[in-house]
């Protein structure tokens, strides 16, 4: 340490045993399955709920198939605007022209 109280003589550098020490004790609570440590977050009183279903439901894919049309359709509206009509802004190239409605909702 740096502001140490101690004289030099008596200081210790640690060694990689010392680190490898508080390892394994940090990870003694892992040893016995089923036993949670002190400081975990989770609550062994409160059930654990099941997933159900699979991972993707048709609902979901549903909704990504929309955001997806969705926002292709506002891409390729952007794109045709900004070639027609030019862009918003002069010094503004079709990639600004097309992230502008990402960043700003409503323009």
């Amino acid at each position: 340490m740096l502001w140490s109280s101690s004289p030099p003589s008596t200081r210790r550098t640690p060694s990689p045993d010392d680190n490898k020490e508080s390892v394994a004790q940090l990870l003694r609570w892992y040893d016995t399955p089923g036993l949670l440590p002190p400081y975990s977050r989770i609550d062994p009183r409160v059930k654990q709920r099941e997933r159900q279903g699979s991972l993707i439901s048709l609902k979901t894919v549903w909704k990504l198939g929309a955001l997806l049309a969705s926002k292709s359709t506002e891409m390729a509206t952007d794109f045709i605007s900004h070639h027609i009509f030019g862009p918003k802004r002069p010094t503004w190239g079709i990639e600004v022209s097309g992230s502008l409605r990402h960043i700003l909702p409503g323009q």
